[in-house]
């Protein structure tokens, strides 16, 4: 009786927890695995259950490890594999509405686990990227297996989320992740492994999984795959394609392929098959209606028979004799390892298909089985050849299937991301150590790293540490203090430490990597003298000018105006502007070469270093090649920095901190952001032999926007280079990798060289 009240009761607390995380948009239901408390508990994600290529490896994954393991799945949407993954698993755990965060996810594992620790999770698919983080909070580590091209993914920075909080990144091609790597250069500094996955067997009440539909109640008998393979003459030589029918898998370069293997082999008794769901042209007007009208234009009417995908998929590619993926965009298709370990030779483009990488282990297998991507003809022709030789057929045959046989082991892929995930435990002992410093002593100042970001402290700490053990646009913690530069110059050689964490528990030692910081306030000393300042405004949009000049005014110090532009146009507008300036003004027209920086290096700068103590560069800025929005508020970031506004004036604070210090040659606004040499380096290094610097360092600290003030001879040796206009790049300029971005990036190199340090300003409450 007891017993039996016990059980009632479990059953009832577990009803109304689920019941409770069902609300809360998670459900959890029971798997038909037992949990042992004597086996380590793992995790894994899928972002569905749907009967494709990425669920259908998760599921693979799931049932190799729940021979070892208590498995936790976590699917983001459901479908048809839902009860096969129930089967491997011990508990399941459903997002109701593809919705995740880190409460839901603590409270359901909680529940899920029974309080056991879990080893690691395999998060499977880009697109499943939202569990990471609240995975990593809970101390997970996460191996992200990544199959998609950047090109059918959007948002693309799910890929940026991937790389920050993943433990480890895995690819199944290198040409994944060149194709993200084309499309988010900024990821090229994430490390990564390239792994193929072990052949996947497909569940067993369902069709061999290719297709995201479930198979229709009743086949047309034209389309029934059964009947096909019965009626199919022997001596039929079969080329196969496929997959569900839709523009990536290109079934329509798979007809136009077919059209022009016949015409090369009119001779042969050919066949051609696409097996897969989808095909409906009937209803589907986007791709079945084309795919139809392009068989029945082609003459293929009698030779080219489209299959609903069927539980015959597999004795149809044993008994084809070639297989071509035509995808426009495919990594490493299961159905690919399936024919190539079926031992069916298997043909596919350049650059669409991971297994052309593959193949090009083996040269005289990408010689037959590689075309050139998008050539239709390139891999008909190589089709043709096949075909018509039953000996060189075999012969690719047999290699294919070596190759697959090696490349291809599921056992083998696990270990090695078993063998993964204990290197990623090991690193997040110490990750999660520095986290807890950096949390501990709340060395990260929210306002200055993370404007507006309503994020909890943890939260806060982990993507700040984290962004910097991935070199994954790191920001500085604080005002002053650039990690990257305590991290070149101060950390031992191999260690993986924080560095900010690492210069706390060093009693925060003093060294290059922590500036002066000037903010608004009281004056360190007397303002400089009228006539011993000037500022230098380069006028592209005169618009701006007149809101600079208001920020301008806010101070006591006027200095002498220099303004430059290039349109003539322009003149009336900004003497106008300018007539209400109450200090010296002048007013020059000079060739439109060297954007903002070439009028001062060119024109001014000489006249400025001599005849002044201090000297500002500004510009109307507008950066048109990010967005308006981003720019206004960079542009508000540097002049309130720099100028400062009614309720904080900057330049007063800027010129007496130099004024109190003559040690301090170079003033600009502290960047939250780390950016580095980025595509400059290379220009920086010339000029920097021809400014007689010493080696440049990695990490640098410069003035993001080439806005700042100078002392008297802080820059000299750059306006001494005598740079004439025809030395700048003409217009239009990009948005990186020209000399006028390495001289940006060299000015405090300038200073330091000169005798001089640099100081930076903060105005709180002003980041971006």
């Amino acid at each position: 009786m007891r017993a039996r009240l016990r059980q009632k009761f479990l059953y009832l607390y577990h009803w109304s927890y689920s019941r409770l995380l069902t609300t809360a948009g998670m459900v959890l239901q029971r798997g038909l695995r037992v949990q042992d408390p004597t086996l380590p508990t793992v995790i894994v994600v899928s972002h569905e259950a749907t009967a494709t290529g990425a669920p259908i490896l998760a599921l693979n994954l799931c049932q190799q490890l729940s021979a070892n393991h208590n498995v936790i799945v976590i699917l983001m949407r459901p479908g048809s594999l839902l009860s096969e993954f129930k089967k491997s698993c011990c508990c399941l755990i459903l997002s109701r509405r593809a919705f995740v965060n880190r409460k839901l996810v603590r409270r359901a594992l909680d529940r899920a686990s029974g309080g056991a620790p879990v080893a690691f999770a395999l998060v499977n698919s880009i697109v499943s990227t939202p569990l990471l983080e609240p995975l990593r909070a809970l101390g997970i580590p996460c191996l992200m297996l990544i199959h998609e091209f950047a090109a059918d993914i959007r948002p693309l920075a799910l890929f940026s989320e991937a790389g920050l909080w993943a433990s480890r990144l895995v690819c199944s091609t290198p040409i994944t992740w060149n194709d993200v790597l084309r499309h988010c250069p900024q990821l090229d500094v994430l490390p990564l492994t390239v792994l193929p996955q072990g052949r996947c067997q497909p569940p067993q009440h369902t069709p061999r999984a290719i297709t995201a539909a479930s198979p229709i109640a009743a086949v047309p008998p034209a389309r029934d795959a059964e009947r096909f393979l019965r009626e199919l003459p022997a001596d039929c030589l079969l080329v196969l394609g496929a997959g569900t029918v839709c523009t990536r898998k290109g079934v329509d370069l798979f007809v136009a392929a077919a059209q022009q293997i016949r015409q090369l082999l009119p001779e042969l008794p050919l066949r051609f098959a696409w097996i897969g769901s989808g095909f409906a042209p009937d209803r589907d007007f986007a791709v079945s209606l084309w795919v139809q009208d392009q068989i029945e234009r082609s003459g293929l009417g009698q030779q080219l028979t489209m299959l609903d995908e069927s539980p015959a998929y597999t004795a149809l590619v044993d008994r084809s004799d070639l297989f071509l993926v035509t995808s426009r965009l495919d990594p490493l298709p299961n159905v690919a390892i399936d024919a190539m370990l079926a031992a069916t030779p298997v043909l596919c483009f350049a650059a669409a298909c991971g297994l052309a990488h593959l193949l090009e282990q083996q040269p005289d297998l990408h010689d037959a089985c590689v075309a050139p991507f998008f050539d239709i003809s390139g891999i008909a022709g190589r089709a043709a050849e096949l075909l018509r030789s039953p000996q060189r057929r075999r012969q690719v045959a047999q290699r294919s299937l070596e190759l697959a046989s090696t490349a291809f082991d599921m056992p083998s892929y696990l270990r090695r991301l078993l063998q993964l995930a204990r290197l990623s435990s090991t690193d997040l002992q110490q990750e999660e150590a520095d986290i807890a410093i950096l949390q501990q002593q709340h060395l990260v100042d929210r306002d200055f790293h993370s404007p507006g970001l309503r994020i909890s402290d943890q939260a806060l700490h982990q993507r700040y540490l984290l962004s910097w053990r991935r070199n994954l646009q790191p920001r500085k913690p604080f005002a002053g203090f650039h990690p990257g530069i305590y991290r070149e110059r101060a950390l031992p050689p191999g260690c993986d430490r924080d560095p900010l964490a690492h210069w706390h528990e060093q009693q925060r030692p003093a060294g290059p990597w922590q500036v002066p910081v000037i903010r608004p306030g009281a004056l360190a000393a007397a303002l400089p003298e009228p006539g011993q300042v000037a500022l230098h405004i380069h006028v592209f949009y005169p618009e701006l000018l007149a809101p600079m000049l208001a920020l301008l005014a806010c101070n006591r110090v006027h200095p002498d105006l220099f303004v430059s532009f290039s349109d003539p146009d322009l003149e009336p507008s900004l003497r106008l502007s300018l007539s209400r300036y109450p200090g010296q003004t002048s007013l020059q027209a000079l060739p439109n070469r060297g954007r903002d920086l070439g009028p001062l290096l060119t024109e001014l700068g000489r006249h400025l270093d001599q005849n002044y103590h201090f000297h500002g560069h500004l510009h109307t800025k507008k950066s048109v090649l990010i967005g308006a929005d981003t720019a206004a508020r960079w542009r508000q970031f540097l002049l309130r920095n720099l100028l400062g506004s009614a309720q904080a004036p900057m330049l007063d604070p800027i010129l007496a901190a130099m004024q109190a210090d003559p040690r301090i040659g170079l003033v600009f606004p502290d960047d939250p952001g780390c950016l580095g040499w980025t595509a400059n380096r290379t220009e920086a290094e010339r000029l920097g032999r021809d400014l007689e610097l010493p080696p440049l360092p990695e990490a640098i600290h410069f003035p993001v926007g080439s806005m700042f003030w100078a002392r008297r001879g802080a820059l000299t040796r750059l306006y001494a280079l005598g740079l004439g206009w025809d030395d700048y790049p003409e217009e239009p300029l990009g948005y990186d990798g020209t000399m006028l971005h390495a001289i940006e990036r060299l000015l405090p190199q300038i200073c330091l060289a000169s005798g001089h340090r640099y100081a930076v300003t903060h105005v709180p409450g002003i980041s971006r």
